[in-house]
């Protein structure tokens, strides 16, 4: 589900068995968003940290998708000679390739006379 996940909390102050559910109906953002942000405020993420922001323990699929980051100019590897679960990942001082964004096709790549 790409909704965030309820909240249980019980409510001691009350004579009877309680338990309050709380449920944001938002869209959770997505892994991007998340690490982006992370990065934005701590300046480089690990695969570990990657994995406790999206709540998750594979370390198999948060290596494939840093590397797909990475290979899409948006992450580069800080330290790219240390063993594996110590790499960190940062955003490059420039922007990304602009093959990564759609190219103008059909009539609107065409130049009018």
């Amino acid at each position: 589900s790409k909704l965030y996940l309820p909240i249980y909390m019980g409510r001691p102050q009350l004579q009877k068995d309680a338990v309050l559910v709380v449920i944001l109906n938002e869209n959770r953002p997505t892994a991007w968003d998340q690490v982006n942000d992370f990065i934005d405020k701590q300046g480089s993420i690990s695969n570990a940290e990657v994995r406790r922001l999206v709540a998750s323990h594979d370390v198999l699929g948060a290596s494939k998708q840093l590397r797909s980051w990475v290979q899409k100019g948006l992450l580069i590897v800080t330290n790219p000679t240390a063993a594996k679960q110590h790499r960190r990942y940062a955003k490059p001082s420039t922007p990304p390739e602009s093959s990564l964004f759609s190219k103008l096709s059909g009539k609107q790549g065409r130049s009018t006379p």
